[in-house]
């Protein structure tokens, strides 16, 4: 029941942040969705009515472990990677992925979870947002390196494919390259791929693959 409540609170944030920091074109679109469930008209957004629908099936379930893990992630790195989307709203994708990953809610028995893994390494990769500033921008670039970290090193982390990795990787080089950066920003990008390699190289150490036959 936890994990379905803490998806459930994140969809709830991720929707409040959608709602509040859509660009205009796309508020007007989902205060038309509004008059759609009235009779009045209009199409509902594509992200709301991701999230709205995994919330419906959160409803008919108390375990978590029952739905596709697949499913669950979707409507979360949709946002991600919708284009110009606000850098607020990405944030809160990437925190509520985050949250799941730390929280054990996708684990190498999850259903669907190398799927799941590895719609999540390309995605966050792939990861894209409108920032009103550097600075806001920065932000959430160091929560999507934060994000893959965690997905390689999560106990779904050995089920990512070799190119969900190198994808991984590419970004951490990527935002490390990124023109004007701050210091802390290269410093965060620096410690990351340092974090992914570790991590990749103790899984194929021969004391690690030994400890666990």
């Amino acid at each position: 029941m936890q994990g379905v409540n803490c998806v459930k609170g994140e969809i709830h944030s991720v929707l409040t942040a959608l709602r509040i920091h859509a660009p205009s074109e796309a508020k007007n679109t989902r205060d038309s969705s509004l008059g759609a469930r009235r009779g009045l008209g209009g199409m509902e957004d594509p992200l709301v009515r991701k999230l709205k629908d995994l919330y419906e099936q959160l409803a008919n379930t108390n375990d978590l472990a029952l739905i596709d893990t697949v499913q669950v992630f979707d409507p979360f790195l949709s946002v991600i990677v919708a284009e110009n989307t606000n850098a607020i709203v990405t944030d809160a994708a990437l925190q509520a992925i985050h949250k799941f990953m730390v929280y054990g809610h996708v684990h190498l028995h999850s259903f669907n979870a190398a799927a799941a893994m590895s719609n999540i390494g390309h995605s966050v990769a792939q990861c894209k947002f409108d920032a009103a500033s550097e600075g806001e921008a920065e932000v959430v670039y160091m929560k999507s390196l934060e994000v893959l970290v965690e997905c390689l090193r999560c106990p779904a982390g050995p089920l990512l494919t070799d190119d969900a990795v190198c994808a991984m990787v590419t970004q951490c080089y990527a935002v490390r390259s990124r023109p004007n950066i701050s210091k802390l920003l290269r410093r965060h990008a620096d410690n990351s791929l340092l974090q992914m390699v570790l991590v990749v190289f103790a899984r194929l150490s021969p004391d690690t693959n030994a400890g666990g036959s």
